[in-house]
């Protein structure tokens, strides 16, 4: 069970662990995945069936995030959620690197179309991927995000300051935990860097990026929930 309430939190520490057990809603519902998946595939073929994680436990106390998670494939996690989540004990926990630059602005990115999120805006993130996991059973989100992160914006972001701890945001079937990274110039600056960089990617995850100043401009994008949730928290009104 995960017992974190809805709501940003900020948290100092984490430590996640590979449970080693299955996801029993993923072996319950194999021959709907299967069906569901195939449809979905042929909708869109840039779809991949990697290993992923899905958390099965996680607590809060004392400004330090518990949980263990399970491995399971994309297929599987895409029909719980095309299907309404109908697994309440399970959430998509995962890793977001959150810009905030020089003038107090948030730079969120907006996904190009054949992903899950295409044509939402949200800071870069993706699921917990067997890389993320180290020998001893650990998450290691850092990583994650720094990836993500590299990944999506070509920036290396080793020598970029950021806050201390994290944002765990908890919405709904969803825990972001996300890094603030502190940009040292202004939002439409550093978003003109990224695009320029992304220009020369012909298979960019992102398609345009969003520079947030207010809580005002939150409304002119269609956005991710827990996207919504990080922005209201660190914009300005």
């Amino acid at each position: 069970m995960i017992e974190i309430p809805d709501g940003v939190h900020r948290i100092g520490s984490y430590s996640i662990r590979r449970s080693g057990e299955a996801w029993a809603f993923a072996e319950r519902e194999k021959s709907a995945i299967e069906s569901h998946w195939t449809r979905r595939l042929a909708q869109n073929p840039k779809f991949f069936n990697g290993q992923v994680h899905i958390m099965l436990s996680g607590c809060l106390s004392q400004g330090h995030l518990s949980g263990t998670v399970a491995e399971t494939d994309f297929a599987s996690s895409l029909y719980w959620r095309e299907t309404g989540f109908r697994d309440p004990d399970a959430a998509d926990c995962f890793g977001a690197a959150i810009f905030s630059c020089a003038d107090n602005s948030l730079v969120f990115g907006r996904q190009s179309p054949g992903h899950i999120n295409s044509g939402l805006v949200y800071p870069p993130s993706g699921f917990l991927d067997p890389r993320d996991i180290d020998e001893s059973g650990m998450a290691d989100l850092d990583g994650s995000i720094a990836r993500e992160a590299a990944e999506e914006t070509g920036c290396d972001w080793a020598d970029i300051p950021r806050d201390p701890g994290y944002l765990a945001v908890r919405d709904g079937p969803y825990l972001c935990v996300g890094i603030v990274y502190q940009v040292p110039v202004p939002g439409r600056e550093f978003s003109a860097q990224i695009l320029q960089r992304l220009a020369t990617d012909t298979d960019a995850e992102l398609e345009s990026l969003a520079v947030l100043e207010r809580r005002g401009d939150i409304e002119a994008h269609a956005m991710t929930t827990f996207a919504r949730r990080i922005a209201l928290a660190l914009l300005p009104a």
